[in-house]
């Protein structure tokens, strides 16, 4: 049997699953913390995490790329922060990468979007992609970076 693959959703409302062919082995939310008064990665929980998870035949992070109109100061800083985070840990951890667009394991996992969707609208798609892959997994609303991540890991380590 194949190792599994990593799926990694970055952000504070990210996600991280565990995916094997068909499998969803396990999910969790990003693990955050509070520094300065500031929501940011907790690095050694995001470790926690990634030991857990066990050996892995590749971890798959979505590449964050241009912010885009809209995007103020503070957001941009905590999506640099969290992509330094999660590139940090998988480097000291030595674990085989990949990074893809949204657009890519997207449409690797089937998912098809109208032009111009909105961020609510994507979230949600996830979320009735991962429902309908994962049945009995119990998905709520606020599970849309788990189910991201989920994806990810599935249609891309495919």
């Amino acid at each position: 049997m194949t190792d599994p693959v990593l799926g990694i959703a970055p952000g504070l409302t990210g996600g991280l699953a565990l995916v094997r062919a068909d499998e969803l082995i396990d999910r969790w939310p990003m693990p955050t913390e509070t520094i300065d008064g500031r929501n940011v990665i907790d690095p050694h929980a995001l470790a926690a995490i990634i030991i857990a998870a066990g050996p892995v035949r590749m971890v798959v992070v979505e590449r964050l790329h241009g912010l885009g109109p809209g995007i103020g100061k503070a957001s941009a800083w905590s999506l640099a922060w969290s992509a330094a985070t999660i590139r940090t840990t998988l480097a000291l951890l030595e674990r085989p990468t990949s990074t893809v667009t949204a657009a890519e394991w997207r449409r690797a996992a089937g998912i098809r979007l109208a032009n111009g969707s909105t961020t609510k609208a994507r979230k949600a798609e996830s979320l009735s992609r991962a429902r309908s892959l994962w049945p009995t997994e119990r998905w709520r609303t606020t599970d849309d970076g788990e189910a991201e991540a989920a994806l990810m890991a599935w249609g891309w380590g495919r």
